[in-house]
């Protein structure tokens, strides 16, 4: 030999050597597409419940929507009748 390395073919593993990265790369595609998704709710408010949310962080207050959703006040207000 004169010091060259041979050429050989690139080592092709088993798929099930790659399982794992491809589940990795499928949970990280799926993320991609939800946060996406999202994302376009959020632009076009078209997220459900986003004006009440929006009226509880700029006023502090619980919006009328969700008055429902208080078990705190559904108590005090069962108490006071």
């Amino acid at each position: 030999m004169d010091g060259r390395t041979q050429w050989s073919p690139p080592l092709v593993l088993p798929r099930l050597f790659h399982i794992e990265s491809e589940y990795a790369m499928a949970l990280t595609q799926l993320d991609l597409e939800w946060t996406r998704s999202l994302l376009e709710e959020l632009e076009t408010e078209s997220l459900p419940g986003l004006a009440p949310w929006r009226t509880l962080h700029q006023t502090g207050g619980m919006p009328e929507e969700w008055s429902g959703l208080n078990p705190e006040q559904s108590e005090t207000e069962e108490t006071d009748s």
